[in-house]
């Protein structure tokens, strides 16, 4: 007996919503608790804060997920005062390059491309 193939969109990809920012405004703050607003629901949405929220942020979007134990929301902020992060201009070379390879024989465990051999710790043999 053959199953027909069933098509991988099903209830599940319903549990999550994103929200962006300008459709949330944030009412008060109180303790542990974050009163928000979202245009389309009615009234506000009591989140439980697990962190303190750092003033002068900006709200950038909100997921709000449905799971088997209730509704959770993730809030994503932007705060101007963390620098921005720069990656360094390194190119890759021969030069600064190191590999790297798991050896797993004998009495060795690591052994590098500058022919540098790492012992294995064998804490637990004594």
């Amino acid at each position: 007996m053959t199953y027909p193939l069933l098509p991988d969109k099903n209830a599940a990809r319903y549990r999550s919503l994103k929200i962006e920012g300008q459709a949330v405004t944030v009412e008060r703050i109180e303790k542990n608790w974050l009163f928000i607003s979202i245009s389309k629901l009615k009234g506000w949405v009591k989140v439980r804060l697990h962190r303190a929220i750092i003033s002068g942020f900006k709200l950038k979007n909100v997921l709000l997920t449905s799971k088997a134990d209730g509704w959770y929301i993730t809030i994503c902020l932007e705060d101007s005062s963390v620098p921005a992060f720069n990656l360094d201009e390194i190119i890759p070379s021969w030069n600064n390059t190191l590999g790297l390879d798991a050896v797993l024989h004998e009495e060795d465990y690591l052994a590098t491309s500058e022919n540098e051999k790492l012992p294995a710790l064998k804490y637990f043999r004594k």
